[in-house]
């Protein structure tokens, strides 16, 4: 899970605000404004990882498709 703070922080909240997912969703928003990620960064290296392999590989099979394009 990506964002696992998002539902366990509107559950806990949940029972003394029934608005509490617009609370988490509006902590949010702040934090990406703010430019502070709101995410569990522990696995940010890895799934970059697992998206250039993927795209390198799609890329090789379909040379001829201009999108995605490759950074490196």
């Amino acid at each position: 899970m990506i964002h696992p703070d998002f539902g366990y922080g509107a559950r806990k909240l949940y029972r003394y605000d029934e608005n509490s997912y617009k609370i988490m969703a509006e902590r949010h928003k702040q934090m990406a404004r703010n430019g502070i990620p709101y995410w569990y960064q522990g696995y940010d290296e890895l799934l970059k990882m697992i998206a250039r392999a993927r795209t390198r590989e799609y890329l090789k099979r379909h040379p001829d498709d201009p999108f995605p394009y490759e950074d490196e």
